[in-house]
């Protein structure tokens, strides 16, 4: 008898440390995957961020370009070239 209840405790020991392993590996799981979560979360965040900056910097530069670049009368040339292009094309309402 003595070695059926030896024979008991290790197969229940076994089955404990089966168990606690399983628990261990499923924990693991959750927390890489949630960890995938919060990295997926910060990436998409970073490249929102980078587009807004990017969009500023882009606007800034196009403004000091623009800004330099067209004095009074080649601002008023665009302007004529822009109205006569308008009067050109056949009205929408047509």
């Amino acid at each position: 008898q003595a070695g059926q209840i030896i024979e008991q405790a290790n197969r229940a020991a076994e089955r404990i440390q089966q168990e606690a392993q399983e628990k261990a590996r499923e924990e693991a799981r959750r927390i890489v995957e949630g960890a995938s979560r919060d990295i997926d979360a910060e990436r998409q965040r970073a490249i929102h961020a980078i587009r807004l900056q990017m969009a500023d910097i882009v606007t800034g530069a196009v403004r000091r370009i623009v800004g330099e670049s067209l004095d009074g009368e080649r601002h008023r040339q665009l302007i004529e070239a822009a109205i006569e292009q308008v009067e050109k094309e056949p009205s929408a309402s047509q």
